[in-house]
């Protein structure tokens, strides 16, 4: 086993996949390998198993929610995994579902920039530019040179203070 630091890293290795079953071809030639019914039964029980795997995986790949919530539930403890369901979720309006997924990436993960900023624009989204505002000063605290989030801040506390000065003009 190599450790890569991903948990989600099954699409690097389709090509060297690849590379391995065109080695494979002239490997088992050459050893001798009889293609004999035997080993042709073997040879279509293990594409069988290969097919039923990528069938399974497939639906997986329907959309960013169900990717992510395969990841979630095979690495519960993957800050980045719930990070992205989080946005996933964001993306097709289910916020209640996405400040869950956000708090789980930000609990397993405090120091985690990238969540906190992620959680920020779910908020500024929302128009809860209070939550917006923490959640873009923790990115910040963690990861302080992240312009994006500095920019976001700054659009947020620029509405918080045009919002509050609009209210106070009353006409």
């Amino acid at each position: 086993v190599v450790l890569i630091g991903t948990a989600m890293a099954e699409r690097l290795f389709y090509l060297p996949s690849l590379g391995l079953c065109l080695a494979a071809a002239p490997a088992l030639e050459a050893i001798g390998l009889a293609w004999n019914r035997r080993a042709s039964s073997l040879l279509l029980a293990a594409a069988a198993a290969c097919a039923m795997t990528i069938f399974t995986r497939a639906g997986e790949w329907e959309s960013r929610v169900s990717i992510f919530s395969a990841a979630t539930a095979a690495y519960p403890r993957s800050a980045r995994a719930q990070m992205e369901l989080g946005s996933a979720y964001g993306d097709v309006g289910r916020f209640d579902e996405a400040v869950e997924a956000f708090r789980r990436a930000t609990t397993i993960m405090p120091d985690y920039a990238a969540a906190w900023y992620n959680f920020g624009n779910l908020y500024a989204h929302r128009g809860d530019f209070e939550q917006a505002e923490r959640a873009y000063r923790a990115a910040l605290e963690h990861t302080p040179l992240l312009a994006p989030a500095r920019y976001n801040l700054a659009l947020v506390l620029i509405d918080r203070k045009s919002t509050r000065l609009n209210s106070s003009h009353r006409t």
